[in-house]
């Protein structure tokens, strides 16, 4: 039977992708630990957003970084 593999991808790879592709995360037990990792699905992605306090000069405000924060099931 033959198998599947899919092409590894980095994030900024994965930012071109359809929204409905599914995407695996393999999860690692150990740092570098790549043959025991847990395989899981990415269920949601949230921009991360800084709150930043209200100081002398400027107001409290709140701001949108270039990064995600991925939910996996």
């Amino acid at each position: 039977m033959p198998r599947s593999t899919p092409p590894i991808r980095t994030a900024g790879e994965g930012q071109n992708l359809p929204d409905d592709a599914p995407i695996h995360i393999g999860v690692a037990g150990d740092p570098g630990d790549f043959g025991g990792y847990r395989d899981f699905v990415i269920v949601e992605a949230h921009q991360v957003e800084n709150w930043r306090p209200a100081t002398s000069t400027a107001p409290e405000r709140t701001e949108t970084a270039d990064a995600l924060t991925l939910f996996a099931d």
